[in-house]
C-alpha cells in the first residue's frame, strides 16, 4: 500500500472517531428566573441549541463530504491504474501480432519472388 493511500486511511480513520465521539450539549434550562425574563432566557438558550446543532451539523457535512472526496479519489486513481495495466496489455499484445504479422508478409513477398 503507497504511502499515499495509508495517509488517507489514517485521516478516514480520525475522521470516523470524531464523528463517532460527537456529543451534543444540553443547556441547563432550570434556572430561577420568573414570567418574561424566564421567557426570554428560555429562548436564548433554545436558539444557542439551535446554533450549536447548525455548527455541529455543518462540521459532520463537511466531515461526510471529504470522507466522500477522499474515497471517490481513491477509486478514481484504483480504476486509472487498472486501465493503464489493461493499456499496457493491449498495447504489448498488439506489437506482437505486429510482429508476427510482419514475418508472415516477408515469408509470403519471399515465397512470390
Amino acid at each position: 500500500m503507497s504511502a499515499t493511500a495509508v495517509t488517507l486511511s489514517n485521516r478516514i480513520q480520525r475522521i470516523r472517531n470524531s464523528v463517532r465521539n460527537f456529543t451534543i450539549p444540553v443547556a441547563d434550562v432550570n434556572m430561577p428566573l420568573s414570567g418574561k425574563r424566564m421567557l426570554k432566557n428560555i429562548g436564548g438558550q433554545v436558539n444557542k441549541q439551535i446554533e450549536d446543532f447548525r455548527v455541529a451539523l455543518l462540521e459532520l457535512r463537511k466531515a461526510f463530504l471529504d470522507q466522500a472526496t477522499i474515497t471517490t479519489e481513491i477509486t478514481a486513481l484504483q480504476i486509472l491504474d487498472d486501465v493503464g495495466i489493461i493499456s499496457a496489455n493491449i498495447s504489448s499484445q498488439l506489437d506482437g501480432m505486429a510482429t508476427r504479422l510482419k514475418w508472415v508478409s516477408s515469408q509470403v513477398s519471399d515465397a512470390g519472388t
